[in-house]
């Protein structure tokens, strides 16, 4: 699964988008350069071998917070997972 990601900190305006923040203790190992947000609702699936490079990773701290923010984005509740 991938996710657009801009560091155009003012598009992030979705309920589900996630800022990740160069303050982050995290952040340097996100490969990003800048303050980006994550935006789930422009999520697609695809293969692996397509994948070029790999610039970074989500640090340990955030996968909880997309899947939170994927709830959000399609309205589950816990009784529907």
């Amino acid at each position: 699964m991938l996710a657009f990601i801009t560091s155009n900190l003012n598009n992030g305006t979705e309920i589900t988008d996630l800022i990740i923040n160069k303050a982050d203790a995290e952040f340097e190992m996100t490969g990003l350069k800048v303050s980006s947000v994550i935006k789930i609702h422009r999520i697609i699936t695809t293969s692996d071998k397509i994948i070029q490079k790999v610039t970074g990773i989500l640090p340990e701290s955030y996968p909880y917070k997309v899947y939170e923010k994927i709830k959000l984005l399609f309205n589950l509740n816990p009784q529907s997972l």
